[in-house]
C-alpha cells in the first residue's frame, strides 16, 4: 500500500514537472494527515509552490531548484530542514538526498539577521503588550508574543523546531527557566510575562533592511 501512495506522490509532480529533472522527493503522509506535503529538489530555475484538493485531501508540493535550497540551507529555514531530516525520501538517490541534508547543521541557531527581526518583533509586541488597557487586548497580543518567544527559545538552545502542532511537545523536553516559564505562561498560570519580553530582548542590535521593489511593508 506504502509503495501505491509513494508512487503516486511521484506522478503527482511529475504532472508538474518532467521526471527527468527531479533529483529527489520526501513526503509526510498517512491516514492521521487531512493534508499532504511533498517535497521536491528538480534541476529547474525558479521555485515554486502548488496548493491543491485531490480526492478531498489537501496537497502542498514545494519544488526547489539546488540554488534556492542552498540559500534556505544559508538561512537556517527549519521548513525546508523538516522537509529534509523528517519526511520520508520517497524518490531519488539516498547519497545525494544526504548530502543536501548535512546543508544543515545538527544545531539550530538563526543567522543573526533574522535573529534581530525576531527579537524586533518581541520588542513590538511586547510594547503593546505592556500598555493594553485591557485584558481583552493583553491576551490577544500575548498570543502574538508566544509563538515568538518559543522560537526564539529553540534558537538559544539549539532545536530545530518541528511543526508547530509538536512545539509544546519539544517545549516539555526542555529544562531552562525561560522554557519552564513559557509552559507556565500557556498552562495559563501566572507568569511575568514583562520578565520574559526583558530577557528575549536584551539582545537587540537594530535592524537595517533593504527591500526591491514590493507593494507591500512588512518585516519578514
Amino acid at each position: 500500500m506504502k509503495g501505491k501512495i509513494d508512487t503516486k506522490i511521484v506522478d503527482l509532480v511529475a504532472d508538474i514537472i518532467p521526471k527527468i529533472k527531479i533529483i529527489f522527493i520526501t513526503t509526510q503522509h498517512g491516514t492521521s494527515t487531512s493534508d499532504v506535503d511533498v517535497y521536491c529538489v528538480a534541476s529547474v530555475r525558479k521555485s515554486s509552490v502548488h496548493v491543491f484538493f485531490k480526492n478531498n485531501r489537501l496537497y502542498e508540493i514545494f519544488i526547489d531548484s539546488i540554488e534556492n535550497l542552498k540559500k534556505k540551507a544559508k538561512n537556517r529555514d527549519e521548513i525546508t530542514f523538516s522537509f529534509l531530516h523528517r519526511m520520508k525520501l520517497v524518490y531519488g538517490n539516498k547519497t545525494i538526498h544526504k548530502k543536501f541534508k548535512n546543508l544543515f547543521p545538527k544545531r539550530y541557531s538563526m543567522p543573526e539577521h533574522r535573529l534581530q527581526k525576531l527579537i524586533y518583533r518581541i520588542k513590538v509586541i511586547g510594547s503593546k503588550y505592556t500598555s493594553s488597557k485591557n485584558a481583552l487586548s493583553k491576551n490577544f497580543f500575548l498570543g502574538q508574543l508566544i509563538q515568538y518567544f518559543i522560537m526564539l527559545e529553540f534558537h538559544l538552545n539549539g532545536i530545530w523546531p518541528a511543526s508547530p502542532k509538536k512545539w509544546i511537545e519539544q517545549l516539555n523536553k526542555m529544562k531552562t527557566t525561560t522554557s519552564k516559564q513559557l509552559r507556565r505562561l500557556i498552562s495559563n498560570k501566572n507568569t511575568n510575562v514583562d520578565s520574559l519580553i526583558s530577557e528575549y530582548t536584551k539582545n537587540f542590535k537594530g535592524l537595517d533592511l533593504e527591500y526591491p521593489t514590493t507593494d507591500q511593508t512588512f518585516i519578514t
